[in-house]
């Protein structure tokens, strides 16, 4: 997340030094900085999870209620 957030920063300043438009183009480019590394941060947890394997309880069919099986 941070490398997004530094690369995103590092384009924004270049990109203003070339077109005079600071702070505008850097501010731009670091917000877009923060939401690709919280894509990636979204997408590793959703791979962790899956790999895991999905643990929840299923809801109970006739109450919709997380209940324990019983062994019978």
């Amino acid at each position: 997340m941070a490398v997004a957030t530094a690369i995103g920063w590092g384009i924004g300043y270049w990109l203003d030094l070339q077109f005079g438009t600071y702070p505008w183009l850097m501010l731009v480019f670091l917000l877009l900085g923060v939401a690709a590394g919280f894509k990636g941060v979204f997408r590793a947890a959703k791979e962790a999870q899956e790999l895991m394997g999905d643990k929840k309880p299923q809801p109970s069919a006739e109450t919709g209620e997380n209940k324990p099986e019983s062994k019978s």
